[in-house]
């Protein structure tokens, strides 16, 4: 994704902790319950709440699909969209996903998997096979 490039680009970071610093944006953890990470407007003020009890790798992994939330969609509400329509919401999260796949790994570690399975890939990074399928088609 290109949107992934640019940010890595400008702030010479793939980290999402970092980039949400740099964005100003706030990342909380906190128990949740059925879900991993929210990103949310409040006041004015964009926030990212993590669940606590995940694991350094999934925090990374939920940041960064939070982050593409924030970068993608940052003016939709899904809250609303789930609760109070019948939209599918599904592409905001598949769109996320591969934002958050993108940005934790660029076209330059991708060679390194060269003789690697998708699912023997997705397993390692800790993500969604879906992503990392498509990741790879979008390498140069």
């Amino acid at each position: 994704m290109e949107i992934c490039k640019a940010l890595t680009k400008k702030y010479k970071t793939n980290d999402p902790f970092q980039l949400c610093e740099e964005l100003h944006i706030v990342v909380m953890s906190m128990p949740m319950e059925d879900i991993r990470g929210l990103f949310m407007r409040l006041k004015r003020r964009n926030i990212i709440w993590l669940d606590q009890s995940l694991d350094e790798r999934e925090r990374r992994f939920v940041c960064a699909h939070e982050l593409g939330h924030f970068m993608l969609h940052k003016h939709i509400n899904r809250t609303f969209l789930d609760t109070k329509t019948f939209m599918k919401t599904s592409s905001y999260e598949k769109e996320a996903d591969l934002f958050a796949c993108c940005l934790l790994h660029p076209d330059s570690c991708l060679e390194e998997y060269e003789g690697w399975t998708v699912e023997q890939i997705a397993s390692f990074w800790g993500m969604p096979e879906e992503p990392v399928r498509k990741r790879f088609s979008f390498q140069q």
